[in-house]
C-alpha cells in the first residue's frame, strides 16, 4: 500500500513534500495550506509527479472529485478521468502550469 504523499509551499514559497507519517509541523505557522495538494500516483512524460491543481497539456486542470482524479477543461468545464486521459496518450502528458488552490 502506498502512503498518501502531499506537498505545499512554505512561507518563503518553496515546495515541501511529505507523507501522512511526517513528524514535522504542518500548520499555518510554517506552511501556506492554501497550496496543499495530493500526489495522484501518476507521472508525466518527463517523470514529473502529477499533483492536484496542476495544468496538463495547456488544456486541463487536475482535481479530485467523487473518489477519482479528474481533469477539468480550463476553457469549457468538460471533465475526463485523469487515468483515462493518460491511457489514451500512453502516459505521455505534459505538465504545463501549476495552479494554486483558492
Amino acid at each position: 500500500m502506498r502512503l498518501p504523499k502531499f506537498r505545499c509551499k512554505n512561507k518563503i514559497g518553496n515546495w515541501c513534500f511529505f507523507t501522512v507519517l511526517h513528524n514535522g509541523n504542518v500548520n499555518e505557522e510554517n506552511f501556506n495550506l492554501e497550496t496543499l495538494s495530493q500526489f495522484t500516483g501518476l507521472f508525466d512524460k518527463q517523470a514529473v509527479e502529477i499533483y492536484e491543481y496542476m495544468g496538463i497539456d495547456n488544456i486541463y486542470e487536475v482535481s479530485f472529485f467523487n473518489a477519482s482524479y479528474i481533469l477539468t477543461n480550463i476553457s469549457n468545464g468538460d471533465i475526463i478521468l485523469l487515468s483515462d486521459y493518460m491511457e489514451i496518450y500512453n502516459g505521455k502528458v505534459k505538465i504545463t502550469k501549476e495552479y494554486t488552490k483558492i
